[in-house]
């Protein structure tokens, strides 16, 4: 039996490989004494700039970006005794941007990138 419909042709489209710095996820862990422990996978280190404001801190990952839009959603930490109720990873332009929100204006202790 032969067919008579055009035979498909071969997709010419590439497939897109990430490229650059990915974030994949914002983690978080209490420490003891009641501090908290923000982090960001990341697949290689990034330059960061911190933004204060009131009761909220923003992290500027230079060059970093996220490929799955499931790693934008909230991470909600309202129900543990931390100074942090909530994180999130924000694209803005060219960078990404790690929003933490805070019961109180705290400082930060410290911050590692790598």
């Amino acid at each position: 039996m032969t067919s008579s419909a055009p035979a498909k042709k071969a997709s010419t489209k590439k497939a897109h490989v990430p490229t650059g710095v990915i974030a994949t996820l914002p983690g978080f862990a209490l420490r003891d004494g009641g501090g908290t422990r923000l982090f960001v996978e990341l697949t290689k280190s990034v330059q960061v700039e911190e933004k204060k404001g009131a009761n909220q801190i923003t992290y500027v990952l230079k060059g970093a970006h996220v490929i799955h839009h499931n790693n934008t959603r909230t991470l909600e930490t309202v129900h543990f005794n931390t100074p942090v109720t909530r994180a999130k990873l924000v694209p803005k332009g060219k960078d990404l941007w790690l929003v933490v929100n805070l019961r109180a204006d705290v400082t930060p202790t410290g911050m590692e990138c790598a």
